[in-house]
């Protein structure tokens, strides 16, 4: 039993994520369009910063082109991901934290909070190549600690596969693979396996390259990694633990009891920015006096303290508190297993029960909102809405045809999907303030080249957009010479939510 505990685990999370977002479409992210879109580019056939503008490395584009090509390009094809980057976390949780603790409720608790506190923001839980980043940096992360017994040459080189899995998905876990590689150098148990681990690495490294290298896209992707870094890392720069419009608007006019609540919300809302400084501090003074106990040793833990920093900083330049949820699932068995340790009867007991409660009530809350949608047949295929979002959606489907030229403007691209638009430009979205002049210049001359029949605008306040990226270069908040070109060519036919549905004249 304690051997498929683990697949166990993973299996109810995915069975329990697949009712809860295997057909969820929401018209409201900003950023899950990004994915949504690559994917189906790459299903028909096309090539990441060849043929179309993206933000990471190719990992999720070939990730949900691969899942779209096999399952067909719907919902589901995308949310299969999302749920298998879960539900995989879900089991290394549970598999780290019984390393740790050994056999008892903490492995258990520490799956159940991770997963109970991550599903809480609906926002959050939408596909995103830091889920699938995150879970392949887990893996390696698990696969390379020494604490899981002798070294074995397979387990290592696979570690090193699966980081580079992790880096071609997000480049910046890199850190990741740099600190596995160094620690593995001066830990003496992990020395004999760096061998394997790099040769699975250059072998995942060399496999990716060797595959846009055949699409004509290698040298296309490290401009694009440069343009990332001349104006992706200033727009996007936010502090450790940030929320979109600060904390005074959380608590903006509340008082007495009602701000006790809000509060007590915050405080569990704001696990993934505490919960690691927490963790790293009560394992600092648990484990000054005592070098081992129960096969646990010092390195043990500063191993995993010291990857799971390294996946916090592989978040930069954007530290907000939705980025630290994806590098937080090794806290959360590092904290179950030291309130195991130090924690003994009733203050055990009442902890445990506060904590499962609250991740309970989160979970209630995803679960209800699961609930309160209505189930729609989209070009999407099956798909389960906000009433509200479903009305608008069945608005431009009125409208907009399958196959139509689209271009929506400047920032929500799951319109694409939603509506099998089809995109003119190289680019799927637009953000004023970090995309480069030249990015205006290229999506004008594709406008004028093919003009759409369709353009789905919403008119974004520049305050608005100092809101949600409060870095942006406040002098490029606004796109002139496509407003121009739309407002030229392209009157309003329909108004759907905040979006108006322009036909070109």
């Amino acid at each position: 039993m304690a051997r498929i505990a683990p697949l166990l685990v993973f299996v109810l999370v995915f069975v329990f994520l697949f009712w809860l977002v295997g057909h969820r479409l929401t018209l409201l992210n900003n950023d899950e369009g990004i994915y949504l879109d690559a994917g189906r580019r790459v299903a028909m056939g096309q090539t990441p910063y060849r043929d179309f503008f993206y933000l990471s490395g190719p990992g999720t584009p070939w990730v949900m082109g691969l899942s779209m090509k096999l399952f067909g390009t719907h919902l589901l094809a995308a949310r299969l991901p999302l749920i298998f980057d879960l539900s995989l976390m879900a089991a290394l949780v549970f598999w780290i934290a019984r390393r740790l603790a050994g056999s008892g409720a903490a492995p258990a608790a520490a799956a159940f909070l991770f997963v109970g506190f991550s599903i809480a923001q609906t926002t959050v839980l939408l596909p995103n190549h830091r889920w699938d980043s995150g879970a392949m940096a887990l893996s390696a992360l698990a696969l390379a600690w020494p604490g899981r017994g002798p070294a074995r040459w397979y387990a290592s080189t696979l570690a090193g596969l699966v980081c580079a899995a992790a880096v071609w998905i997000t480049p910046s876990l890199g850190l990741l693979a740099l600190t596995l590689i160094v620690w593995g150098l001066l830990d003496p148990r992990m020395r004999p396996s760096v061998p394997a681990f790099l040769a699975g690495g250059l072998a995942g490294l060399g496999a990716g390259a060797a595959v846009l290298s055949s699409q004509g896209a290698l040298a296309s992707m490290f401009d694009q990694l440069l343009w990332i870094g001349r104006n992706y890392s200033g727009a996007n720069r936010m502090f450790y633990g940030q929320v979109i419009g600060g904390y005074g608007a959380l608590v903006s006019g509340s008082s007495g009891f009602d701000l006790a609540i809000v509060c007590t919300i915050l405080f569990f809302f704001t696990i993934p920015a505490w919960l690691p400084i927490a963790a790293t501090l009560g394992w600092a003074v648990a484990l000054r006096k005592t070098g081992r106990e129960a096969g646990l040793t010092r390195a043990d833990v500063a191993y995993l303290l010291v990857c799971g920093a390294a996946l916090i900083a592989a978040q930069m330049p954007r530290l907000d508190l939705p980025h630290l949820m994806f590098a937080s699932p090794v806290y959360y068995a590092l904290s179950a297993a030291l309130a195991a340790r130090i924690l003994r009867g009733v203050p055990l007991t009442v902890c445990t029960i506060i904590f499962l409660l609250a991740a309970g009530t989160y979970a209630g809350f995803a679960c209800l909102t699961r609930l309160k949608e209505q189930s729609v047949q989209t070009r999407a295929g099956l798909a389960s809405m906000n009433p509200e979002e479903a009305r608008l959606l069945a608005t431009l489907e009125s409208f907009v045809k399958p196959g139509d030229s689209l271009f929506v403007f400047p920032y929500m691209p799951v319109f694409y999907f939603a509506l099998d638009g089809r995109n003119p430009t190289r680019y799927s979205f637009l953000q004023p303030g970090m995309s480069s002049i030249q990015d205006e210049a290229n999506v004008l001359a594709d406008l004028h080249r093919r003009p759409p029949q369709w353009v789905i605008y919403l008119n974004i306040q520049p305050e608005d957009y100092l809101r949600i990226w409060p870095s942006s270069d406040p002098t490029r908040l606004r796109m002139e010479s496509i407003e121009h070109f739309i407002a030229g060519g392209y009157e309003p036919v329909t108004q759907a939510g905040p979006y108006s549905l322009l036909r070109r004249r």
